[in-house]
């Protein structure tokens, strides 16, 4: 229900479609990169080496594949295990091993 309350203006607009996405863009900035805020630390560590530095060899949308991949991948393992065995600390240690996920490789 507040779902669809925080969407409502959005799909109640003359262009519905041009409105959601306008949305996703702002949730999802994709066309700044990865180097623009310095947020994906991974990325912006490993631009700091000659060898690693995936600007120069990857098209940005190599690299926002790459960077989606990896994001999956590091919280596949952790929501597998609150999956197979749910409890309190395993919530607990999902939510930050996510948390940390987003925040070192998104």
């Amino acid at each position: 229900l507040t779902f669809a309350a925080c969407w409502a203006p959005f799909l109640a607009s003359a262009t519905p479609y041009d409105s959601t996405l306008a949305v996703l863009r702002r949730v999802f900035p994709t066309s700044r990169s990865l180097y623009e805020d310095k947020v994906a630390n991974v990325w912006c560590t490993m631009a700091l080496l000659p060898p690693l530095k995936l600007k120069a060899k990857l098209a940005l949308e190599a690299l926002l594949r790459l960077s989606l991949g990896c994001t999956l991948a590091a919280l596949l393992p952790p929501c597998a295990l609150l999956l197979r065995a749910p409890s309190r600390r395993a919530f607990l240690l999902c939510a930050t091993a996510c948390g940390l996920a987003f925040f070192l490789l998104s």
